[in-house]
């Protein structure tokens, strides 16, 4: 499996989750800092579930945006001009008294699309505070809020297949095109899998073989 499509994949299967009445979510739990803001914890959980915890901050926990960001900027070559899959958006909601931008906000990258990119953040919502906002969710951000494009040094791929688990708004020709670069090859997923229908269920576990493209 690639190591950034495990990332996502793992994040994927959070969205929906939700802080309970009392502030409390598995991420800020697990981490240490319970009832606490938790999008950089959120992140720190992904990277450690997904067998990647030695790549994120050095191997340490870190839990603020301000920190995260300072740090990269540290590391040659990880703070990029260009987004890609896989990479970590620092995010600006606001400016500070003497007008610099303020470092409100973290996401995990899917996607690129012209003047947008595509996340999945914890401690965000729909409507209200999009820093403080107890969900975690997919978004469609706007360049403009981004600070900064972080680009960890992810391990050298795996070439084996790996599992999919089927999202709300999924297709075949979809999955082809994310995978493959082509929604047309969608007949590799079928074959993969002994499927025959080219309708696809919510929490359906799809093989998608390698080799797959980074997009």
């Amino acid at each position: 499996m690639k190591a950034i499509e495990r990332l996502i994949a793992l994040a994927e299967e959070q969205i929906g989750i939700r802080e309970d009445m009392a502030g409390h979510v598995k991420y800020s739990d697990e981490y240490g800092l319970p009832c606490q803001p938790w999008c950089m914890m959120f992140l720190w959980w992904l990277y450690k579930h997904s067998d990647l915890k030695d790549i994120f901050y050095d191997g340490k926990k870190c839990a603020g945006c301000g920190t995260f960001l300072r740090w990269a900027q540290s590391k040659p070559g990880y703070v990029v001009d260009k987004p890609e899959r896989g990479d970590i958006a620092i995010i600006s909601f606001g400016k500070d008294k003497n007008g610099n931008r303020i470092t409100s906000h973290c996401g995990l990258i899917t996607g690129v699309k012209g003047l947008n990119v595509e996340t999945i953040e914890g401690n965000t919502c729909e409507v209200g505070s999009q820093e403080d906002g107890g969900h975690v969710m997919r978004k469609t951000r706007s360049k403009k809020l981004c600070m900064a494009y972080i680009r960890l040094p992810y391990p050298a791929d795996d070439p084996g297949d790996y599992i999919y688990t089927v999202q709300k708004g999924d297709s075949l020709w979809k999955l082809a095109k994310q995978f493959y670069g082509s929604g047309s090859k969608y007949p590799i997923i079928k074959q993969a899998n002994n499927i025959t229908s080219d309708t696809i269920y919510v929490g359906q576990q799809l093989k998608i073989p390698a080799p797959i493209i980074r997009r």
